[in-house]
């Protein structure tokens, strides 16, 4: 199903031009307080979502408090409505989000993003999919990528020194970009956070580079973990064999910047 073809956003369109005029009362000086937008005003301009949800008016109500208390120091004057193709479908994800997911508050940031003038240029229409496709944990890593930048990485392999083949050595792949991200962000799972960087990577958020970054000692903190270190054990007790230990890093796209700044900005911390 389409965009354009989902009730939700076909009843939004409908009634986007019930908004101004509600908005406009609100924003008078006897009825908003001065220097912060209230929960009622986010639930008046979201008041056409909410006439087409009827039956999820549940979701629309926790959403609105988290845009709310997320716009609360934004001046009045620059709060615009959300186009269509980003509130909607927002509005229909979180419908399926498990209430405690780090992933409500990225939804929440991105409908912020949309409804401040100053930023509704990067809540691209696109990162609602891509929200769509991660789970807890990789919300988790978007954080630490808000926070840190670029993540570095270390790939381990094996090289059979006494076997050659037409192109050089044979090697062996022991353990593929491993690195701390997974702990730094307080995943679930984090030894999955190269599966998760992967899937960042297909989603286009970052992309892999087959370099190493300045600080050496965020490398040095990866190769003495246990992990590393076992096979740093298992390759040692081997004969013919050597570890080779390869330094890399995931370096945030321009793209991924943009939704980091749609869907996290200030909130990183």
């Amino acid at each position: 199903m389409t965009i354009e073809q989902t009730p939700i956003v076909k009843a939004t369109t409908e009634a986007t031009a019930l908004v101004k005029p509600i908005y406009e009362d609100l924003a008078q000086p006897a009825v908003r307080e001065v220097g912060a937008f209230a929960a009622e005003t986010v639930r008046a301009i979201l008041l056409p979502v909410r006439k087409a949800l009827e039956g999820y008016t549940e979701v629309v109500e926790r959403l609105s408090q988290r845009v709310a208390h997320k716009l609360a120091q934004t001046p009045s004057e620059r709060l615009v409505q959300p186009a269509a193709n980003v509130a909607g479908p927002i509005l229909e994800a979180v419908r399926f989000v498990e209430p405690d997911s780090p992933l409500h508050e990225l939804y929440a940031k991105l409908l912020a993003s949309a409804m401040d003038s100053a930023t509704v240029r990067k809540a691209h229409p696109s990162f609602v999919g891509i929200l769509n496709a991660l789970s807890p944990d990789e919300a988790r890593l978007l954080r630490l990528l808000q926070r840190n930048g670029d993540l570095p990485v270390v790939t381990v392999r094996e090289l059979l020194t006494e076997q050659m083949s037409d192109h050089g050595l044979v090697w062996l792949g022991r353990l593929r970009n491993h690195s701390m991200a997974g702990v730094d962000a307080g995943c679930t799972f984090p030894d999955l956070a190269s599966s998760y960087l992967d899937n960042l990577a297909r989603l286009g958020v970052v992309e892999y580079r087959a370099e190493q970054i300045a600080v050496e000692e965020s490398y040095l903190r990866i190769e003495e973990s246990p992990e590393i270190k076992s096979w740093k054990e298992k390759i040692a007790a081997t004969p013919g064999s050597e570890i080779a230990l390869l330094r890399g890093f995931y370096g945030v796209t321009d793209f991924g910047r943009m939704l980091l700044e749609a869907c996290i900005g200030d909130d990183a911390a």
